[in-house]
Parts: C-alpha cells; structure tokens; sequence
C-alpha cells in the first residue's frame, strides 16, 4: 500500500509545519505547491486556517519598513579553483515590531506563498515572498533586534530575479506613508 505525503497529512489531521516544503521540488506528476502545503493550507485547523488570505496581505502591508536587502550567497569550488560567492536569495532585513514574532510572521510568509500558488490571491510582480514560476523557501528569524525573512528560491537560477523583486518590494514598502 503507498500512502501519499496529502494521506499522511490528512491523517494527522492537517498538523504539518511543512517541513517538505524546503525539500526537493515536486516531480512534474504532483501540483505545485508540494501537496503538504496544499492539504495543510485548505483542511479544517490546519496550518493556514487561522486568517484569511486578505488577512495576511494585510498583515505583509503592515511590516514596517525594511532596514535594507542582503544577497544571500553561499561560496562554491571547483576542483583546485578559488571558492566564489554565488547569488542564491535574498534577506529582508526589517526592524522587529513588537507586535510580530518571527514564528508568526514565518507562518503568514508560507500561507502567502500557498495562497498565491493555489490561486486563492493574484500574483504581484514585486511581491518577493511568492513567485507563481518556482516555488521558494523562505524563513523568518530574529537577529539582533531585527527580523530577517530568507528567500531562496529551489532552483539558484532564479536568485537574481528573487533578490531584484525583493529589492523592489523594499523601496515601494518603504515609500508608504
């Protein structure tokens, strides 16, 4: 008997952190976003079903603004060469309001992306924490007083393209009033 990463889910009744969701991307049989996202977005008191998507685009205006974009970069080698430093995301550096933990906001970022893949939301040209094309891992933590929310996208190919719309998203977040 095969049981399915969304049987599993339903099994244990839609409590899934989706820790899949950092893994390899979806053979091109299954729907994208990996189905773990999928189920535990949609079933009753799964992970998603505590806000609305508007709830949690409301919550994304509402960030303050961003201290600044880093490259995220990881150094490779080949054979005897130098290493180099490689784009592979960005992180969006914001100050840490009180009100918003990194727990939360890690849980409204993967919502975000859920919402956008399953077509519950359109998809914004400059919205970095979603890309209909690929599908990204992104975290949210605290450092040093901050927030710092990673997106990396699962294919490296895509990194200048996500690092260009996070860079966007913080000059237009940050011209708000």
């Amino acid at each position: 008997m095969v049981i399915t990463v969304t049987q599993e889910i339903k099994r244990l009744g839609g409590l899934v952190l989706c820790a899949a969701c950092a893994g390899p991307q979806a053979t091109p049989a299954e729907p994208v976003p990996p189905p773990c996202v999928a189920a535990a977005h949609t079933l009753p008191g799964g992970y998603c079903a505590d806000a609305t998507a508007q709830d949690r685009l409301a919550t994304l205006d509402r960030l303050p603004r961003p201290l600044r974009v880093d490259p995220l970069q990881r150094d490779v080698t080949a054979g005897k060469l130098h290493p180099r430093s490689v784009l592979v995301g960005a992180a969006i550096v914001l100050p840490a309001p009180e009100s918003l933990s990194a727990a939360w906001l890690q849980r409204v970022l993967t919502c975000h992306e859920a919402d956008v893949a399953l077509g519950t939301i359109a998809a914004s040209p400059d919205d970095p924490f979603s890309d209909p094309a690929a599908w990204l891992t992104i975290s949210a933590y605290p450092q040093g007083g901050t927030l710092v929310v990673r997106i990396e996208p699962t294919d490296e190919s895509q990194a200048k393209g996500v690092f260009d719309q996070a860079n966007r998203w913080a000059g237009r977040h940050g011209s708000k009033p």
